[in-house]
C-alpha cells in the first residue's frame, strides 16, 4: 500500500489530491481503510473510490465518516456480495486536503488489513505520506 505522489508540498491556504494505491493485492473483497491526519493543519474535503475494487465493472460499495475535529477518517469498501475478488494493483481511494496552518506532518494509515473472497485476512501494511505546508 502506498501514497500517490509519495509526498507533498504545498501553500497556505491550498488544496491537494492524493491516492491509496495496492500493490499485488489477491482475490480482495473487503478493505476497511482508518486514516489519521493532523487536524490543526489538515482537513479531510472528501474521499472517493478509486477503480481497484471496480473491476469488472462492478460498483463497490462504498461508505466514508469523515470527523475533522480530532482528524480521522473511516471507510470501508466492498465488492459487491457474491461478487469474484480482484487481484492486481490500482487505486483504492482518493484524498481530497485543505491545508489549514503552515508546518510539517503526515497522513497515515495504521493497519490496513484486506479481507479476501474466503473472508481470510491479508495485512495490507501501513503508509505515511510526508506533508509541508508553507
Amino acid at each position: 500500500m502506498r501514497f500517490l505522489p509519495d509526498r507533498i508540498d504545498t501553500n497556505l491556504p491550498g488544496t491537494f489530491t492524493v491516492a491509496l494505491a495496492v500493490n499485488n493485492a489477491a482475490d480482495a473483497v473487503t478493505a476497511p481503510v482508518q486514516i489519521q491526519f493532523d487536524p490543526k493543519l489538515l482537513r479531510l474535503n472528501d474521499i472517493a473510490s478509486g477503480d481497484f475494487m471496480a473491476q469488472g465493472g462492478l460498483q463497490p460499495l462504498f461508505t466514508k465518516n469523515i470527523q475533522n475535529d480530532s482528524g480521522t477518517a473511516t471507510i470501508q469498501l466492498n465488492r459487491p456480495p457474491g461478487a469474484p475478488g480482484v487481484s492486481g494493483t490500482g487505486v483504492l481511494m482518493t484524498l481530497n486536503f485543505q491545508a489549514v496552518a503552515r508546518g510539517d506532518t503526515s497522513v497515515t494509515i495504521p493497519n490496513l488489513i484486506m479481507r479476501n473472497s474466503q473472508n481470510q485476512s491479508a495485512n495490507a501494511g501501513n503508509a505515511s505520506l510526508p506533508v509541508r505546508i508553507q
